[in-house]
């Protein structure tokens, strides 16, 4: 793999963003220090028979790699993927979800970073080991490649404590159970964006509604609230995560169930949410593609509970300018966007009902009291943007 190696041939450094996941693998390839994007793909259904799709410019492709692969593996067809190209690799950049308070914006990856970060795999058991699991792999192939972390946590880390605390004693959140709010790098992208596009949306809702799902409360640009809390589990409901219960039924369940707290952590991670209400069906677009009572229930209590959340942030936020929906449901989904939107009518806010079906940015009506968009998200991208300024470029 030496042409992973950064060079000193004149040729421009190229950075490679990495969004390793549980079963798929993103990644970007972006010139620097502009951040153009070169190339995107990922490799999904790692475990399964697993298809790389990538994307250079308008060119696509999709290669069925026609078995499972373990995250190393996926990592090293990647890496085989851009030597074939003969692309020099100059620095990595990878999300990492939680940074449990240690780290407040990206940094460059150290043996004592590293560390630090495997410390708190218990507090994002689906995410943390995947994501640090890519960067090992990576260090062990080319370790004189430079590589930065970025993390979901760092956008809301400067949360006052009536944001951060829990109602528990003040030595239970010194021991660090407090909330952290996650979907930082989709929060900070739609921020930069906004800047943009409405730069007098002071009071601004984030609807990140993809397979995880939050709201974020914006005020001129900075995070002051979000859904999700001490964990990626919490908050609305998911694609397969609960999102909030009462805390008796979480003990109750961990009573009764045989298989204990270890159980109760498996049926909140992944037969919750969507998939609970809906059979065990927790992809948006096949809800929205059935027509039985039992999908229409689920999508309705998805919406509802959105809806609700929402409200609260515009308590939070004494007022709102905007709303923006993005994530892959967030983006993809009209019915989900009306849905969500007819309960907060009450609000003044209105959709316009052509615009939302036609997919447009600006998607409110002109009666409503604030506006509504539809943007798409790009982690990688702002990945790419904090380790620029990291590694100095």
């Amino acid at each position: 793999m030496s042409s992973l190696a950064s060079t000193d041939d004149g040729r421009q450094p190229v950075l490679l963003a990495i969004n390793a996941g549980s079963s798929s693998l993103k990644f970007a390839l972006f010139k620097a220090p502009d951040c153009e994007r070169m190339a995107r793909g990922q490799i999904e259904d790692i475990h399964d028979q697993a298809r790389l799709k990538i994307r250079v410019g308008d060119q696509s492709q999709q290669l069925d790699l026609q078995q499972a692969l373990t995250q190393e593996q996926a990592l090293s067809r990647v890496l085989e993927w851009i030597s074939e190209r003969h692309v020099h690799i100059a620095a990595a950049v990878h999300r990492v979800v939680h940074s449990g308070g240690l780290y407040t914006s990206a940094v460059a990856v150290t043996p004592a970073v590293i560390d630090s970060l495997t410390e708190l795999e218990p507090l994002a058991p689906l995410h943390q080991p995947h994501n640090l699991g890519a960067l090992r792999r990576l260090a062990e192939i080319a370790p004189e490649l430079p590589q930065v972390v970025c993390f979901d946590t760092a956008m809301h880390s400067r949360w006052d404590q009536l944001a951060q605390r829990y109602p528990l004693p003040s030595a239970i959140y010194e021991r660090g159970y407090q909330r952290y709010g996650f979907h930082g790098l989709s929060y900070a992208y739609i921020a930069g964006q906004m800047k943009g596009i409405d730069p007098d949306a002071k009071r601004v809702v984030v609807a990140h509604l993809g397979s995880g799902a939050s709201l974020c409360a914006l005020r001129d640009g900075r995070s002051i609230d979000c859904t999700l809390g001490y964990s990626p589990l919490g908050g609305i409901p998911m694609a397969t995560r609960t999102g909030d219960l009462d805390p008796g039924l979480v003990i109750a369940l961990a009573r009764d169930l045989p298989g204990g707290i270890d159980e109760v952590e498996n049926l909140v991670s992944h037969h919750g949410g969507l998939a609970g209400l809906s059979d065990h069906d927790g992809d948006m677009r096949d809800l929205l593609a059935r027509d039985d009572d039992v999908a229409a229930a689920a999508v309705a209590h998805y919406c509802l509970a959105i809806a609700r959340e929402i409200a609260g942030m515009i308590t939070k936020l004494g007022g709102l300018d905007a709303l923006v929906f993005t994530a892959g449901v967030g983006a993809n989904a009209a019915p989900v966007r009306a849905q969500i939107c007819q309960h907060l009518a009450w609000t003044g806010l209105a959709l316009d009902a052509q615009t939302n079906l036609d997919g447009g940015i600006a998607i409110h009506a002109p009666s409503s009291t604030s506006r509504v968009y539809r943007l798409g998200t790009d982690e990688e991208q702002q990945m790419a943007k904090e380790a620029a300024e990291v590694l100095a470029w």
